[in-house]
C-alpha cells in the first residue's frame, strides 16, 4: 500500500523508534487521525506529541490497535509476536515503514540484506556510486543505516538501502536491485526457524527485483527455501581468486590494489558485491577510476572491528557488532596477528557455534578465550574441553579488559567480538561498546594524585 493511500486512513503506529518516527512524520496530518502504541513505557526522545496524534505507553496499550484501518509496524517486533495475529483476525491491514516506502521508490533502490556485511555492503555501494560520472544523480545511504527510508527526500539519487531481516519480512515489492551479502543461523527467535529467517531474507528479492547480486553458496541457501530465486537474473560474485571484476567480467582492479583496511577476506567479498550492485544499478560500466575513488574514500565502520587503541603494546578492537560464530571468526581472520585475544559472550539465543569451535581447534594461531557473560562460556564450550588453559572466565566487560592486558605481550590483538548480541546486560551494543571504550581507556590512564 502507497504512502498516498495509507494517508487518508485511520493509521496505527506500533513502535516509536527511529523507524516509527519517521512512519508518524510521513503520516501525522491523517484526516482519520493516527494512534500511537508503543510498549514500553512513555520514552524520553519524545520531546513533544503532534496535534491529532493519540500516544499510548505501556504493555496494555496495544488494544487501541484495534481501532485502526492499517497498522505500520515497526522493525522490533517478532513475526511470532501473538497480536499480529489478533489484528489479522480483524482484517486490519498490516505493513512497516520500509515496505511502504518500496511501493512507490523501488526502481531507485538497491536493497541489501544478510546475516553479516550488510552495513560495510551497502556503505561500500553508496560511497561507489557517490562518485560524480556526468550523468549519475547521486546516491542516498538509507534503512538500517542512514536515513529511515520514509525520510529520504524525493528526487533521482539512487538509495542504497540496507534491510534487516525483520525488515525484509513486511516486503511486497522488492528493491529493483538485490542484494544478499550471506546467510548463516541468527534471529531465531524474531523468526520462529531457520528455514524462516532465510525466507524472510529471500523477500527482498521475489518481489520483483530486476537483479539478485550474490555469490553462489548464497544462492544455493536462497534456492533451498524460496524456489521462486531460481528464476530470478542473477549476478554472482566470485568467492576466490584476486580479480574484482564489473557485470561483464572487466577487471577493475585486484585484491591487493584495494586500501588496507578493504584486504581481509570477508571485506574483499563485500567489494565484489558492492562493484557488480554498483554497476547494475548504473546500467553502464563502471570506471576504474570511480571504483577506486570509492572504495579509497571508504571509512571503516564504527563497532565493525575498528581499532580502537594500541595502548600498553596491544592492540584494541571494537567488534561488538559481531553476533554470530562466523563473524567471530572472520574477526580473527582479519588480523594477521600472531596471538589474539577474544572477548565473547552476550545473550543466548540457543544458535550453534559450532563454526568458532571448529574454526579455533583446527587454527594454527595462538588464541586465548576470555568469554563474560552470559553465555561465553558456552560459545566455547568445545574448545574449552579441549584446550581448558585458553579459555578465561570473566564476571563482565571491565574484568574482561583487565585480565586481556594480563594475558597479552606486545603485538597481541584483544578483540571484542561478543557472537552474540547485548541485550542481556545492555541497552544495545552501543552501550556495551562505550564500556568497551571506556574500560580500555580508564587501564592506561594515570590515577589521579592525592595531594
Amino acid at each position: 500500500m502507497r504512502l498516498a493511500e495509507i494517508a487518508t486512513r485511520r493509521v496505527g503506529i506500533w513502535g516509536l523508534g527511529l523507524e516509527g518516527r519517521a512512519v508518524l512524520g510521513a503520516v501525522a496530518a491523517s484526516p482519520a487521525g493516527v494512534v500511537v502504541v508503543d510498549e514500553r513505557e512513555a520514552s524520553a526522545d519524545v520531546a513533544e506529541t503532534l496535534p491529532g496524534v493519540e500516544y499510548n505507553w505501556g504493555a496494555g496499550s496495544l488494544e487501541r490497535l484495534l481501532d485502526c484501518d492499517l497498522v505500520v509496524v515497526s522493525p522490533g517486533i517478532p513475526r511470532t509476536h501473538p497480536f499480529l495475529e489478533t489484528l489479522r483476525a480483524k482484517e486490519i491491514h498490516l505493513t512497516s515503514g520500509s515496505a511502504v516506502w518500496l511501493e512507490s521508490e523501488a526502481e531507485r533502490a538497491v536493497g541489501v540484506t544478510g546475516t553479516k556485511g550488510k552495513s560495510t555492503t551497502a556503505s561500500l555501494i553508496h560511497a561507489i556510486l557517490s562518485q560524480p560520472t556526468g550523468t549519475d544523480a547521486g546516491a542516498v545511504l538509507a534503512g538500517n543505516i542512514g536515513l529511515p527510508l520514509l525520510a529520504v527526500p524525493p528526487g533521482p539519487a539512487a538509495v542504497v538501502a540496507e534491510l534487516s531481516s525483520y525488515q525484509c519480512f513486511w516486503i511486497t515489492r522488492s528493491p529493483r536491485v538485490a542484494v544478499v551479502t550471506n546467510l548463516y543461523e541468527e534471529h531465531l527467535p524474531w523468526h520462529g526457524s531457520l528455514e524462516r529467517y532465510w525466507q524472510d531474507k529471500a523477500r527482498i528479492a521475489v518481489h520483483g527485483a530486476a537483479v539478485l547480486v550474490c555469490d553462489e553458496p548464497t544462492l544455493a541457501k536462497l534456492v533451498s527455501v524460496e524456489p521462486r530465486v531460481r528464476g530470478l537474473p542473477t549476478l554472482l560474485a566470485a568467492t576466490s581468486g584476486e580479480d574484482i571484476v564489473d557485470r561483464d567480467g572487466t577487471r577493475l582492479l585486484t585484491v591487493r590494489e584495494l586500501p588496507p583496511h578493504l584486504r581481509a577476506g570477508h571485506l574483499v567479498s563485500s567489494v565484489r558485491l558492492a562493484v557488480l550492485a554498483a554497476g547494475a544499478a548504473l546500467e553502464t560500466p563502471l570506471s576504474p577510476d570511480a571504483v577506486h575513488r570509492g572504495l579509497a574514500g571508504h571509512a571503516p565502520l564504527p563497532h565493525r572491528l575498528e581499532t580502537i587503541s594500541r595502548d600498553g603494546g596491544l592492540v584494541w578492537v571494537d567488534d561488538t557488532l559481531s553476533t554470530t560464530a562466523n563473524s567471530v571468526v572472520a574477526a580473527v581472520e582479519a588480523f594477521d596477528a600472531e596471538h589474539t585475544i577474544l572477548i565473547v559472550g552476550g545473550q543466548d539465543r540457543g544458535i550453534s557455534y559450532q563454526p568458532l569451535n571448529d574454526f579455533l581447534l583446527g587454527s594454527p594461531r595462538r588464541v586465548d578465550v576470555i568469554a563474560i557473560p552470559s553465555n561465553g562460556l558456552a560459545v566455547v564450550a568445545e574448545f574449552g574441553e579441549r584446550h581448558p588453559d585458553r579459555v578465561h572466565p570473566a564476571r563482565g566487560l571491565r574484568e574482561a579488559v583487565a585480565l586481556a592486558a594480563r594475558l597479552g605481550s606486545l603485538g597481541s590483538h584483544v578483540i571484542l567480538s561478543p557472537g552474540a548480541p547485548s541485550y542481556d546486560r545492555y541497552a544495545n551494543y552501543a552501550e556495551k561498546s562505550a564500556e568497551f571504550h571506556d574500560a580500555v581507556t580508564r587501564l592506561y590512564s594515570p590515577s589521579p594524585q592525592i595531594a
